[in-house]
């Protein structure tokens, strides 16, 4: 499946019309650019659901320094594939292939390299000449070649190790650093006022235990930011913006938020952030006053009221009689009306 999208200009709206997820079908994207600002515009400005963070882009028609300032944006950073096509200044003819590193502050990393040569190649047929008859013919059968040139193939160099264009990057980010959006709540992120010697920083917790352990498997290094005092999660602002843990994120400030965190789309909110696998579970529940236990002698009596035993005696003083005349109709009924 393709689809050709011609943009002309910053002012085109081409590009924010484009449906980038496309789910499990082909998520490749070829970019022939002469002007990189829509493009780039389109990575920093644009809503999150209008870019493919998991599709894998080649980049075609940027300098070296417009590739850096593309993956360094706030959807360029968190794009697992970015992929560009530079030549070199000199007049070699040589072109490289770099990607993005995920988060990382080297910004690109070589693939290889890729080394053009002139070709110069020409055939040119001399059919031979005979005379039969007085007469010249051709004699097709006897073609001669005449090589102007020959075919060199381009040398391509591997640079990186992987030598992939597309290499698996998640498995290691080479130590980069990844903001942490924190604040204190108990007991999933608590807050020391000092660090004390033999602790590693002045966030614990339950939150805090998983991120270093995502650290540790990732090869990443952790650097915690909080949200202005009050913020929190954040909330909605009237400008359609957000505030708090959801705005730093927003933002691209913050990489990760931690900190009780439900899955919920309230208020939209899922725009700028995506939800992990759930790692833990909460069952609310409510606490009352426990009674002191009762006399045994009382167990009985105290469950009713004053009203409900005197019913029930004045029911058991009565329905007996009544009991007793209906299960003996031998007696006479002047007899029974005088015992009722």
């Amino acid at each position: 499946m393709s689809w050709v999208v011609e943009v002309g200009a910053l002012a085109d709206s081409g590009l924010e019309g484009v449906v980038w997820n496309w789910g499990g079908l082909c998520r490749a994207y070829l970019i022939l650019l002469a002007d990189p600002a829509p493009l780039h515009h389109q990575a920093s400005k644009a809503p999150h659901d209008h870019w493919d963070y998991r599709g894998r882009w080649v980049i075609v028609g940027l300098k070296r320094d417009q590739l850096e300032a593309l993956s360094l944006t706030t959807k360029g950073r968190k794009t697992d594939h970015l992929v560009g096509i530079i030549k070199t200044e000199d007049d070699s003819g040589r072109y490289e292939v770099l990607h993005n590193l995920l988060y990382n502050d080297r910004i690109l990393e070589g693939v290889l390299s890729y080394q053009s040569h002139s070709v110069l190649y020409s055939t040119t047929i001399y059919p031979d000449i005979h005379i039969t008859n007085g007469s010249p013919s051709k004699n097709n059968n006897s073609l001669k070649h005449k090589v102007m040139g020959h075919y060199s193939p381009p040398h391509i160099t591997p640079v990186n190790q992987q030598g992939t264009v597309f290499p698996e990057k998640t498995r290691d980010l080479k130590g980069t650093i990844i903001s942490v959006v924190v604040f204190n709540i108990p007991p999933n992120v608590m807050v020391r006022d000092k660090v004390a010697k033999g602790q590693e920083d002045r966030y614990f917790g339950l939150d805090i235990q998983v991120v270093r352990a995502l650290a540790g498997l990732f090869n990443f290094t952790l650097q915690y930011i909080e949200p202005p005092p009050g913020e929190r999660w954040g909330h909605q602002l009237e400008n359609g913006s957000w505030n708090g843990m959801v705005g730093l994120l927003g933002k691209g400030e913050g990489d990760i938020g931690v900190g009780v965190l439900y899955v919920t789309s309230l208020g939209g909110r899922q725009e700028f952030q995506e939800y992990s696998a759930p790692y833990d579970n909460e069952e609310p529940c409510f606490l009352i006053r426990r009674e002191k236990e009762l006399p045994r002698w009382q167990s009985l009596a105290l469950p009713f009221t004053l009203s409900t035993w005197l019913t029930v005696i004045v029911g058991l003083i009565l329905g007996g009689p009544v009991l007793y005349c209906l299960s003996n109709p031998s007696l006479p009924r002047s007899e029974i009306n005088n015992v009722i």
